[in-house]
């Protein structure tokens, strides 16, 4: 709790959209967190909750915000639950809670901050225009696995920047899994030389498409093959761009294994060595059911929450629960 009002004050989240806010709350941010095997599977109950020595409460107040639809949040009166489920929506409603609840705690001209992970970041740039649209200035912003561009994630059809925002952590995971045929001793320097090979040789390539000759496209797959640890055949019938859950799914195909989504150090076994795509992510398959059980055990426990009460881990356990992705835009200088 308060330290005073010129203490600094943060609210944070986690993204989904459409996730609950108790990754962050146990996971790093919050007095108590959850033991995990990392990067391994962490065995069923019982789970260890420790005090967590990472917390932020020495230096600010931390307030964890559940999006309408996650953790006890509702709509009240005549609202429904799609009333909140989208960009501008959830941006709306974020921001009227925070400025509602700097003023009901006086905590107004306290230094302010806000936290958000995954599209929680996403998030914090639509949420920050509005507080300061309503005269409310941040002190600052934390991005958390940061994603500002969509593209980035979804490789849209005739869109060549997912391939290349993703081909250094298809390198830095190969070295991970032991992958390259000449691994280099250094993590940093060998990502630095893929950042480069990207942007000069791998950028170009894929612009110039069907242009490049026979010749060319075997060369590029095999430098492909040198930093991925992909075969080069497989990228040539790739076609030079191989999606996020085609590589999860292929890096490891010999061993049976898949390689996580949210985290590529984890891996788990392949359901359908088949696949063109990894069926399932290792990494939450992993960590969940440890966060998930030790969390509402803290919840209904420690805390003493009612044990009617229902928290929702994801909005995706809502009936009709569906993100409108539409947003009105930001006004520009000069335009009508």
């Amino acid at each position: 709790e308060g330290g005073g009002a010129r203490r600094p004050i943060m609210f944070a989240y986690n993204g989904g959209p459409g996730s609950s806010s108790f990754w962050l709350h146990m996971g790093v941010l919050g007095p108590r967190r959850i033991v995990v095997q990392d990067p391994g599977f962490t065995p069923a109950a019982p789970y260890q909750v420790v005090n967590n020595d990472y917390s932020l409460l020495d230096l600010a107040d931390l307030v964890m915000i559940d999006p309408v639809g996650t953790g006890l949040s509702v709509p009240a009166g005549k609202a429904e639950f799609k009333d909140f489920w989208g960009v501008d929506q959830d941006a709306r409603s974020i921001s009227l809670f925070i400025r509602q609840f700097l003023i009901d705690q006086g905590r107004m001209n306290s230094p302010k901050f806000l936290l958000g992970e995954s599209y929680g970041t996403f998030r914090n740039a639509v949420v920050m225009n509005r507080l300061l649209n309503n005269g409310i200035a941040l002190n600052g912003v934390i991005m958390v696995s940061a994603v500002f561009d969509l593209r980035t994630l979804v490789f849209p059809p005739n869109e060549d920047l997912p391939y290349l925002a993703h081909f250094p952590t298809y390198a830095a995971t190969a070295w991970y899994h032991n992958k390259l045929a000449s691994k280099p001793a250094s993590l940093e320097a060998f990502l630095n030389d893929v950042r480069a090979f990207t942007e000069k040789e791998y950028a170009p390539a894929l612009y110039r498409g069907d242009q490049l000759t026979d010749a060319e496209r075997k060369q590029m797959a095999a430098r492909l093959e040198q930093y991925s640890g992909i075969a080069a055949a497989t990228w040539l019938k790739a076609d030079l761009r191989m999606q996020g859950g085609e590589f999860y799914a292929e890096l490891l195909r010999g061993e049976g294994q898949t390689v996580g989504r949210l985290d590529s150090r984890f891996k788990g076994p392949t359901a359908d060595l088949l696949s063109q795509e990894a069926d399932y992510d290792p990494q939450s398959a992993a960590i969940s059911p440890a966060y998930i059980t030790a969390f509402l055990d803290y919840f209904h426990g420690d805390l003493k929450v009612s044990k009617t009460a229902n928290y929702a881990v994801t909005a995706g356990t809502r009936a009709g629960f569906k993100w409108d992705w539409s947003h009105a835009g930001n006004f520009r200088w000069g335009t009508s």
